[in-house]
């Protein structure tokens, strides 16, 4: 109980400071150390009685009672520090102090200021109001300037949250733009690797190579031929843009309605002998075209006429494919007179087979009577009779064959005979038209001094 009239005294002792609004604050605080010095001294006295748990129990709700002293006594020094600058304001500070805000606030416009200063009056009287309130109400106005408070934040919390969405999507952008490049930097570092491995083999196989004087040829040429390049987009890029000039020229002419009348008919001049000069350009295009399909079909004449060494080609293919074809022929015709031979023979050894079973079948019945006998003695001789017909066909067939062939030999023989002296024609010529080169070479030497 001293203890909270202690409190209690200075309690009042800061209110009285504050103008007597810090007195419920300060009452409060008392109250609460009141309590936590009979909560003491009954844990004192129960000590000896209480469990283990009521101990813990007791304890907690001490600490909890001394946390609350703390928060009252420092929420009691901000009342007092706030109504102290409240009174300096009413007592005529105010507008130095709004004045020293607004003065601090560099770089905005008239606007800004006005809403700061207005923002900053409105803050000052939301002050007053709570701390009139937390006069009035005590520990009540001190919750619900808390829960105003609570909820100015939340409104505010929510008014920044649109803007804390689109920072958060700009930044996913950002992050995903930041792994696309990523990634394309990967890939050409990769392709970097690649192309610089590429020429490592390129420069080793180079060094190795047995033609450096065409591959030094080959750079050069390669060189020549970008830089020829660089020029010529250089020279279409250079044209592009004196086009454009000339036409912003033409177009500012045209809007001036014709005040450069010299200017305006030096471009027409140029721009009449250009049209002559596309019209003549394309003219000669056009025969050159036409010379071009002109050549053309006359190499294609040409190459359509076979040279003598294709000739000469051609011939020996072609008595190649003769002797092939003629080869063949032969041996086909052998196989056909093979086979006729063959079929042939099996046809009179077919008859042979069946005369001889005839005469067996027959032979047995035939000699059982005297008749009978002497039909199959007819029968025998006709049958004789027709083989040895047969045989004497035969003889004659192979006889004019034999003839045949003896004729062939001998024209074979005779067309030998002419290849031959044929040969010896051509060498003799060959050696003729040879001495006949000499002759005329050395009466060419001969004849050399002598015209001199």
């Amino acid at each position: 109980a001293t203890a909270g009239a202690t409190e209690e005294k200075s309690g009042d002792g800061g209110g009285g400071g504050g103008g007597g609004d810090g007195g419920g604050a300060g009452g409060l605080a008392g109250d609460a150390v009141a309590g936590l010095s009979m909560l003491k001294s009954a844990s004192a006295q129960n000590d000896q009685n209480m469990s283990a748990f009521e101990r813990k129990l007791a304890k907690e709700q001490k600490r909890a009672l001394e946390e609350e002293i703390r928060l009252e006594k420092e929420r009691g020094v901000e009342e007092n520090a706030i109504m102290e600058h409240m009174q300096e304001l009413s007592a005529g500070g105010g507008a130095e102090a709004a004045k020293g805000l607004v003065g601090s606030i560099v770089g905005t416009d008239a606007a800004a200021i006005a809403a700061a200063s207005a923002a900053y009056q409105e803050s000052v009287d939301e002050t007053k109001r709570m701390l009139e309130e937390s006069g009035k109400g005590g520990r009540h106005g001190q919750i619900a300037a808390y829960k105003r408070q609570k909820a100015a934040l939340e409104r505010q919390a929510e008014a920044l949250q649109p803007r804390v969405d689109e920072v958060g999507g700009a930044f996913s952008l950002a992050q995903e733009r930041l792994e696309t490049l990523s990634k394309e930097k990967e890939e050409q570092n990769t392709f970097v690797e690649r192309l610089k491995t590429e020429i490592e083999k390129l420069t080793v196989l180079e060094q190795q190579s047995e033609h450096q004087g065409e591959l030094e040829k080959l750079k050069s040429l390669v060189m020549l031929n970008e830089q020829l390049k660089a020029q010529e987009s250089a020279f279409k890029a250079n044209c592009k843009r004196q086009l454009a000039n000339l036409q912003a020229q033409l177009k500012d002419v045209s809007a001036s309605g014709g005040a450069d009348d010299e200017e305006s008919a030096k471009i027409k001049e140029i721009e009449d002998m250009h049209v002559k000069v596309m019209a003549k350009y394309d003219k000669l295009r056009q025969l050159v075209a036409e010379r071009n399909l002109a050549i053309a079909a006359k190499v294609r004449l040409i190459d359509d006429i076979p040279t003598r060494t294709e000739l000469i080609q051609y011939e020996r293919r072609f008595v190649e494919l003769y002797s092939q074809v003629a080869l063949k022929l032969g041996e086909n015709k052998k196989y056909f007179e093979t086979y006729n031979t063959l079929e042939d023979t099996y046809k009179f050894m077919e008859k042979e087979v069946n005369l001889i079973n005839s005469i067996s079948e027959n032979f047995d019945a035939a000699m059982q009577s005297k008749a009978t006998k002497e039909q199959f003695l007819q029968q025998f001789e006709s049958i004789i009779k027709g083989v040895q017909d047969s045989l004497q066909r035969q003889n004659t067939t192979l006889e004019g064959k034999a003839v045949r062939l003896e004729s062939l030999a001998v024209n074979h023989q005779n067309l030998v005979d002419e290849q031959r002296r044929y040969f010896k024609a051509v060498k003799d010529f060959q050696e003729e038209c040879n001495k006949n080169e000499l002759y005329s070479q050395k009466l060419a030497q001969l004849g050399g001094p002598l015209e001199g």
